[in-house]
C-alpha cells in the first residue's frame, strides 16, 4: 500500500482548503439557544447563502447566517484539543 509524508497531507490539506474556498465551500456556524436558554450551536460544510456573514481566515471560509450572528455577536469560535474538547464558543 502506499504511503504519504507528513509533508505531503501538509501540502494536501492546504490545496484541499484552497480548492474549497475557491469553489465557495466553507463552514457554516448555527448558533441557537438550547431548551435551557443556554447557547449551542452547528457546524457544517456548506456554501454561503444571501444575508451571510462571510468570514474568512487564512483560506478558510466561515458562513453566518443573519439570526445565528446575532446570538454570535460577542463571541469566538475556538477549538480545545482535549478528550472533552472540540469546537466553542467563547
Amino acid at each position: 500500500m502506499i504511503s504519504v509524508s507528513p509533508e505531503a497531507v501538509n501540502m494536501l490539506k492546504e490545496r484541499l482548503v484552497m480548492s474549497c474556498s475557491e469553489a465557495g465551500i466553507g463552514f457554516r456556524v448555527v448558533v441557537a439557544d438550547d431548551e435551557r436558554g443556554e447557547k449551542t450551536f452547528i457546524i457544517k460544510v456548506d456554501r454561503a447563502q444571501e444575508g451571510d456573514q462571510v468570514l474568512e481566515a487564512e483560506g478558510v471560509k466561515v458562513f453566518v447566517d443573519p439570526a445565528s450572528a446575532v446570538q454570535a455577536a460577542d463571541y469566538e469560535l475556538d477549538y480545545i484539543d482535549e478528550p472533552e474538547g472540540g469546537f466553542v464558543l467563547t
